[in-house]
């Protein structure tokens, strides 16, 4: 996928996708979705940012979402809760088959528990660690509605890496943007012959 370069043009890529505006805030300070990754401290908005790249890991994100469950302080998990959690860390391991996670799935119910209590968003947080494919927004937002787990942002980033880092596609605007002057003045080259050009103007050989 080809990603955005500029504040213009990456606030463009995030409002064609309704991004949140809170999101989008954040992002007018940056040039590209790399620097928006590394220095965004809401894990719920670079989640968000990941199924815009259809990002495709179910082991690291279930991972990561056992460690926001594991995490989240201001209530104790239940039995069932706790089970579910290593029943899910084993599968993202290849530990187990997705039957095992099924049926306790099952067993784990949260529609009698009060509307907005963290109970109910624990409980909530917890199925969604059972499902075949992991629902890691879901997890995010329940945990962070009960007590935001610290580090919860700088963690996901040490797990996933930078997806959003493509260092030759931001050489490329990086270069045209040093160049852009020369680009509309000698629309036939290319811009590594505009780059030898320069350079060779800066030790006073005169370029062809």
């Amino acid at each position: 996928m080809k990603l955005p370069y500029g504040k213009e043009k990456v606030i463009n890529w995030l409002r064609k996708r309704d991004a949140n505006e809170g999101l989008i805030e954040f992002a007018s300070n940056y040039d590209t979705l790399s620097d928006i990754w590394k220095k965004c401290c809401r894990a719920e908005y670079m989640i968000w940012l990941l199924n815009q790249i259809d990002y495709k890991n179910d082991k690291k994100l279930r991972l990561y979402s056992c460690w926001c469950v594991e995490n989240t302080h201001g209530i104790i998990l239940q039995p069932a809760w706790a089970t579910a959690l290593e029943l899910s860390k084993l599968y993202a391991e290849g530990k187990i088959s997705y039957g095992l996670l099924f049926k306790t799935n099952e067993r784990i119910e949260y529609k009698d528990l009060p509307w907005r209590s963290p109970e109910r968003a624990m409980a909530v947080a917890v199925k969604s660690l059972l499902l075949p494919g992991v629902d890691v927004f879901t997890v995010v937002w329940n945990t962070s509605f009960i007590d935001r787990p610290i580090g919860q942002a700088a963690t996901l980033r040490k797990m996933i890496g930078n997806p959003f880092k493509k260092p030759f596609q931001y050489f490329k605007y990086w270069l045209f943007n040093l160049l852009q002057d020369d680009v509309l003045a000698h629309s036939h080259k290319t811009l590594l012959d505009l780059a030898v050009d320069k350079a060779k103007k800066k030790i006073g050989i005169e370029p062809q």
